[in-house]
């Protein structure tokens, strides 16, 4: 539902700040800039994120993502380093649930998934442990190709 994915986009972000990044969450009063469709490609991207070096752009999914997910944050990510003239752009997809074998398969297309494991790593690292390099570490090496 559309209450669901708002709650995950704002709590993405909310986590991603919390680790010193700048982020940019899209789409979360009025969608309709969210996606943009043209004749040759199809483009989405939830939250951008800066971290001063790297663009990320990311796309929020509760499920394992489907092959046309992965394709559309690649060309999002693909489009937003033609358009910026920035040396990297890094296409992100964060899942709500574990997907190791969706995580190898994506990673092999050149976009990065952080699972539900993972997320809950950072997650512990930061917010129960109170070790915030150790999650920035641990967030940087799963987003670096």
């Amino acid at each position: 539902s559309k209450d669901s994915e708002l709650k995950r986009v704002s709590s993405t972000s909310w986590l991603l700040s919390m680790l010193g990044l700048s982020t940019i969450p899209l789409g979360l009063m009025d969608r309709a800039d969210e996606k943009i469709t043209s004749s040759r490609s199809q483009y989405s991207c939830d939250i951008l994120v800066f971290d001063g070096v790297t663009l990320l752009a990311i796309d929020c999914t509760a499920t394992a993502p489907k092959p046309n997910k992965v394709d559309k944050i690649k060309n999002t990510s693909d489009y937003l380093k033609l358009a910026s003239k920035l040396t990297e752009v890094i296409p992100v997809i964060i899942c709500g649930e574990d997907c190791p074998t969706v995580m190898v398969d994506a990673r092999k297309r050149g976009v990065m998934v952080i699972d539900l494991n993972k997320i809950m790593e950072i997650y512990e690292l930061l917010i129960v442990k109170g070790l915030k390099e150790k999650a920035v570490t641990l967030f940087h090496s799963l987003v670096k190709r």
